[in-house]
């Protein structure tokens, strides 16, 4: 029995460094806490890289139009004129960019994001002009900022709300493009080349072959 005891004892002593681990790792276990906290930043860290990275060339824009209001400031202009054409600004650099998308696809959304450019733009106009002032001026520019921020957003619940209006437009866009593209076609095939026949004719005026 005595050397059973001596022999239980030494396993013991050998165990003692996994009991101590395992200890450990119990003790650890509330820092599942911890961890799911920083995944939890991370994919918060990911939502707002993910937002910037979609509303870069609407941030784009409204950056634009706060350095420009902020210069104009600079020069000596009051701080609601520079306001009012620091968003009308924005509102043309928004517009030259929905209008190059509209070109490229002329759908119902991107025409109404454009129509969301234009308001602002009048919007900034009225406020340097002075027709809109004190807090509603304010209101006014943070209104037209958040339009500019949110168009995408804003022209995809419209366009869904007048489906049937956007389906009539998009017809009429695709016929347009089609008559033009048509009336295009037929002056190349009908062999008129302006360039071509102004050259011919300069020419025959120098050799004396047209008289003026």
């Amino acid at each position: 029995m005595t050397n059973f005891g001596k022999s239980a004892a030494k396993a013991s002593k050998s165990l003692a460094p996994f009991d101590e681990i395992n200890n450990i790792s119990e003790n650890s276990g509330g820092g599942d806490g911890g961890l799911g906290s920083a995944l939890d930043g991370l994919n918060a860290k990911s939502k707002i890289l993910d937002f910037l990275e979609a509303k870069a060339k609407e941030i784009l824009a409204i950056i634009l139009g706060i350095v420009t209001a902020i210069a104009l400031v600079k020069l000596g202009l009051d701080a609601l004129t520079a306001t009012g054409i620091g968003l009308a600004v924005a509102g043309i650099v928004s517009l030259i960019q929905d209008l190059i998308d509209f070109i490229n696809d002329p759908s119902w959304k991107n025409f109404i994001k454009i129509l969301h450019d234009i308001g602002v733009i009048v919007a900034g106009l009225a406020i340097a002009f002075g027709l809109v002032t004190g807090p509603w001026a304010i209101a006014l520019a943070a209104l037209g900022a958040l339009v500019l921020l949110f168009k995408d957003d804003i022209a995809e619940i419209i366009a869904n709300l007048t489906k049937g209006i956007g389906e009539k437009f998009e017809a009429m866009v695709t016929a347009v493009t089609e008559l033009w593209k048509a009336l295009v076609e037929g002056i190349k095939n009908s062999g008129f080349n302006l360039k071509n026949d102004l050259h011919q004719l300069w020419e025959n005026i120098k050799t004396g072959g047209v008289q003026l």
